[in-house]
């Protein structure tokens, strides 16, 4: 089973244009009556501003593996001295 995170991370890389590092990860299952997938909490960081990201996050398209992204949204959002700091929300859902 492939990491859900890196097609995450793929995705989001495409679509802001630029390199982010993954700083900080928490991922947990999470399942309902008829699915069971993740719920991933992640702080991003990038030489780029991700503010874009507030209009297009949800049109991205995440390549499907073994995992659906089901929800993304993006949380906080700071300029650090080593670029932009933003935290992105996932729900993924395995398939």
């Amino acid at each position: 089973m492939s990491d859900p995170v890196r097609i995450i991370l793929r995705g989001l890389t495409g679509a802001l244009g630029g390199t982010i590092e993954l700083v900080e990860r928490q991922s947990s299952d999470w399942a309902s009556v008829t699915f069971t997938g993740g719920r991933h909490r992640l702080r991003l960081r990038s030489a780029i501003d991700p503010a874009p990201l507030v209009t297009t996050i949800g049109e991205i398209d995440f390549p499907p593996r073994d995992h659906l992204v089901a929800d993304i949204l993006l949380g906080d959002v700071s300029a650090s001295d080593r670029g932009w700091l933003f935290d992105v929300e996932v729900l993924t859902v395995e398939v």
